[in-house]
């Protein structure tokens, strides 16, 4: 979204289902969590391109950051006492 404008931008393609958010501490990077393919998905900032969607566990409903070392953590959630519930921590480099 434009913030000067409030209009949205050109869309950009992430995977199945987007749900979470979030932005690297130092603003060059959005990590969005894809419910449907379960993957995150990150973006360049500058250039509004997605690079290559990133596995994690099964319905990851969001995403965390923590500043540095920069981290992305996506919780999953199984529905299944069988297969557990885990947290992919990605780690940028």
């Amino acid at each position: 979204i434009a913030v000067a404008t409030n209009s949205p931008g050109i869309p950009i393609p992430v995977g199945t289902n987007p749900r979470g958010v979030a932005i690297t501490p130092d603003g060059q990077t959005v990590y969005v969590t894809n419910l449907g393919d379960n993957t995150v998905t990150p973006i360049d900032v500058a250039t509004n391109t997605p690079s290559a969607p990133i596995p994690v566990g099964n319905d990851s409903l969001g995403v965390a950051m923590t500043p540095a070392p920069i981290s992305v953590s996506a919780p999953s959630i199984s529905g299944s006492a069988q297969q557990g519930d885990t947290l992919t921590a990605i780690h940028c480099v």
